[in-house]
């Protein structure tokens, strides 16, 4: 394969450090407390750089928003079981796929969400994240007329689990048996899984 020219690999990696920058930025601060001049500043490139490359802030939020994790290998498998698989790999923070690939729990990206989700201008930007990573993903395999709401009310378990476990590290947590924890969320999740 021939190599890339010059210019070709330049705005890759002019467009990789703004996402780096844009990405601290928004783990920093919440969406509308972060500017593109900021952003700009701490990538070493001309503000307008962020137009040419993602058409606005918000499509740069969209795209720090975006990563290539496929939470989908966490639905497969028996639907009996999927309430484990969800609890073993938020309270564990990883879990091994069928493939053999390990899938980890990413705070910082918890992070992101926490941070913006005050912002009328970024709350789209989250949904569209969320509800393609997660609720749209987990609905399809999920049983019964009600698949929608079942992927809401898991997401928002999973999310509130994370936040508090993870994040906040609540006292009541952090002393529980990580054991009895795991089954009793797991045990949780599956009720909603399983409700007809």
């Amino acid at each position: 394969m021939p190599p890339k020219p010059k210019s070709t690999k330049r705005s890759h990696l002019t467009k990789e450090a703004i996402l780096e920058s844009a990405r601290e930025a928004f783990l920093r601060h919440s969406y509308d407390q972060v500017g593109v001049r900021e952003i700009s500043s701490d990538a070493g490139v001309n503000c307008a750089l962020i137009s040419r490359y993602f058409g606005s802030k918000l499509g740069l939020f969209r795209d720090v928003l975006t990563d290539e994790t496929d939470y989908r290998a966490l639905y497969s498998g028996p639907l009996e079981e999927l309430g484990a698989r969800l609890a073993r790999f938020v309270v564990s923070g990883v879990i091994e796929t069928d493939t053999g690939k390990a899938l980890t729990v990413d705070p910082s990206r918890m992070l992101l969400f926490v941070r913006s989700v005050g912002c009328p201008e970024a709350l789209p930007a989250l949904r569209d994240a969320l509800a393609e990573k997660m609720t749209l993903p987990l609905a399809a395999v999920l049983p019964g007329p009600n698949a929608t709401e079942k992927a809401a009310v898991i997401t928002s378990h999973i999310f509130g689990f994370i936040l508090i476990h993870r994040m906040v590290g609540a006292a009541c947590v952090v002393q529980a048996d990580t054991d009895i924890l795991t089954q009793q969320l797991a045990s949780s999740l599956q009720t909603v899984i399983d409700h007809r």
